[in-house]
């Protein structure tokens, strides 16, 4: 398929009696794919086997079409990561680790790559400084401008946020959002952070006890499992769920605190819009609020892993 650059196909890992990942069937496509899932989902396992270094117990993993295990030296030659734990040399300074990193990577425009990067991570005036010295955001902005020197054509990055403060954490979303519409460097982030990940990800694939359980356009996967649920607040919300739970045109509704979750079933929203203005005229009622849910990223990952649509 165009624009796709890794495909896994029945991959599973066993860790001695430890099943890592199992039966993984996932798809990348071009742009800012989030890689979601609690700790201990095998979002981890899964990216060590994508850049070869640990061997699938089973099954297959490509990226840009190459076998992730047999091709690994090919494809870490076109692609960025940053690991979790990532390891920075605390006695070198910033622009001596980036000129290492550049001859690892047998760079021809070193000098302007590595000016580029401490531009782009606003790091110039920090460059010859030790790594040891500097502050938990300003090493995750090395550790970042590391995984792009070069611009490859894809960076994976573990955890990136990790052991951020909120505002290191906004600077680096929009670095990569700005490196994926300028660069055209595509993105897979692993995270648990949702509330980060939906401001930046056109994808996401949703892991759970090893595997995916729900992947696809951000967008398409809210109408999948909240398409035609409304949030209501009325004077009386005990007595509307019970009026509206004898409608056939309702599938579910769910009292919270304070107001209704409830799901109408396709096709009849006209109708169970007349019968909610009819139930408030009868009953005496007021409705204070009436409008679609806006899910975010929890709440499709919630649904994801019952496995099935809202109600």
């Amino acid at each position: 398929m165009e624009g796709e650059i890794i495909l896994t196909e029945h991959l599973s890992k066993r860790f001695g009696k430890i099943i890592a990942i199992r039966n993984l069937d996932i798809r990348v496509m071009k742009g800012i794919t989030g890689l979601i899932g609690p700790n201990g989902s095998g979002k981890t396992t899964t990216i060590n086997i994508l850049i070869g270094l640990i061997k699938p117990s089973s099954g297959k993993a490509y990226v840009f079409s190459l076998d992730s295990w047999k091709e690994s030296d090919k494809i870490r030659r076109r692609i960025g990561v940053l690991h979790e734990d990532q390891f920075l040399p605390g006695s070198f300074t910033i622009l001596r680790y980036l000129q290492h990193i550049a001859r690892l990577k047998r760079l021809r425009e070193v000098r302007s790559e590595i000016k580029w990067v401490l531009s782009e991570f606003q790091l110039r005036d920090y460059m010859e400084r030790r790594i040891a010295s500097l502050s938990a955001g300003l090493r995750q902005r090395v550790a970042l401008a590391q995984s792009v020197l070069g611009r490859p054509e894809l960076v994976i990055l573990d955890e990136p946020t990790s052991n951020l403060d909120p505002i290191a954490r906004m600077s680096l979303l929009e670095s990569i959002r700005r490196l994926n519409k300028e660069e055209s460097i595509n993105f897979l982030i692993s995270s648990h952070i949702l509330p980060e990940l939906e401001k930046v990800c056109k994808d996401v694939i949703i892991m759970y006890n090893g595997t995916a359980v729900e992947q696809g356009p951000y967008n398409k996967l809210k109408e999948k499992y909240f398409q035609g649920v409304y949030k209501i607040i009325s004077s009386n919300n005990m007595l509307l769920t019970k009026e509206l739970r004898e409608l056939g045109i309702v599938e579910k509704v769910d009292a919270l605190d304070d107001s209704l979750l409830v799901k109408v079933k396709s096709g009849y929203y006209n109708e169970f819009i007349n019968s909610l203005y009819e139930i408030i005229k009868s009953k005496n009622l007021k409705l204070l609020l009436f409008e679609p849910l806006h899910p975010n990223l929890e709440d499709i990952f919630k649904e994801a892993i019952k496995g099935g649509n809202y109600g």
